[in-house]
Order: C-alpha cells, then structure tokens, then sequence
C-alpha cells in the first residue's frame, strides 16, 4: 500500500507486478505520484486508488480492466485523460469518476460500445478514440 506516499514520484516498475489483478481500495491515495505503468493484468481498479493524487495527470488502464470501483479517481481536478485499453467497456461507478471535464480515451474499434454501455453513456460527449 503506498497510500500517502510523498517519496515516489514515478513507479513504472509496477508493471512488473505481473500477478496483480486488484489494485486495493486506496493503493495510492493522497500519493506525490505523477506517472505509473499499471500491470497488464490489472482486472480491478479499487475504490479511491489514485484519489487525490493531485500530480497526475493522466493515465493508461491495461486491456484486462473489467470493474473500476467508487471514486477510484477521485474528485480532484488534474486527472483529466484516462486511456483504456480494454475492448469491453468495464463496469464503472460513475462516483468519483466520470466528470464532464474528464477524457477518456478508448480503443477506435470499441467507441461505439463505451458511448452505449450503462454508465457510461451519460459522458458519451467524453468518451474518445485513441489516435494512433
């Protein structure tokens, strides 16, 4: 749990952590990070994870994200473009994490799916292919 850390700045090793599957409720809340690469097989994104963590400013979720949980982004107003790479839109509590000054940036192919998947489509204004 690195919750409240202020001494890293940048955890791109964490995609390293190959046999992760949850990030657990508060993971990296209220931490000084400004840029991580999540593990590939990261399924869960857990409640309040990357809350108020005010030096990030954006962020890639791998293919294998299936749930992101309440609030798992936060309020806090500098996470503003999220990549997803998952293909099927995941389940998401709009709580905390769809705003209408947030970007989220998924695959061209799955565009369609995103602005029609519950939840979802209440930010289908939001919602953007990735440009390769």
């Amino acid at each position: 749990d690195f919750k409240g850390n202020t001494e890293i700045a940048t955890f791109h090793e964490f995609v390293n952590f190959t046999n992760l599957k949850i990030l657990s409720t508060d993971c990296f809340m209220s931490s000084s990070l400004s840029g991580i690469t999540l593990p590939p097989l990261i399924e869960e994104i857990g409640t309040n994870s990357f809350r108020s963590c005010t030096n990030l400013h954006e962020l890639v979720l791998p293919a294998a994200v299936q749930r992101i949980l309440v609030s798992a982004f936060g309020q806090h107003s500098t996470l503003l473009s999220i990549t997803l790479l998952a293909t099927t839109p995941p389940s998401i509590t709009a709580t905390g994490n769809l705003r209408s000054d947030r970007y989220w940036y998924v695959p061209a192919e799955s565009l369609a799916a995103y602005k029609s998947a519950s939840v979802w489509s209440s930010y289908a204004d939001n919602i953007l292919a990735i440009q390769e």
